[in-house]
């Protein structure tokens, strides 16, 4: 496991299994009340494209495209029955 420093929204911690990144956990934000959350990643090959096709097919973007650094670039979706998930691409793990 590796700790990445968001900044303002604290430790993001990435999970490992062998030598692939198969998962994160963050803390809660300060101020919000307490509260779970789960959210599935799907791996994209690109996840601009795979955000747009998304929205094309009567899904909803509610985080655009964004890069994490040291880490990938995802966009969180929400399909038209209401499920959310996220679609991420990450780097190469370093060793």
């Amino acid at each position: 496991m590796r700790s990445h420093d968001t900044g303002e929204h604290g430790k993001y911690h990435l999970l490992d299994a062998g030598p692939y990144e198969v998962g994160g956990l963050c803390g809660m934000m300060p101020g919000e009340p307490p509260r779970s959350c789960w959210l599935s990643y799907i791996a994209a090959d690109d996840v601009d494209a795979s955000a747009r096709k998304a929205g094309s097919l009567g899904g909803q973007v509610v985080m655009p495209p964004m890069d994490i650094p040291d880490v990938g670039r995802f966009a969180v979706v929400l399909d038209p029955t209401g499920a959310v998930f996220a679609l991420f691409k990450g780097i190469p793990k370093k060793s």
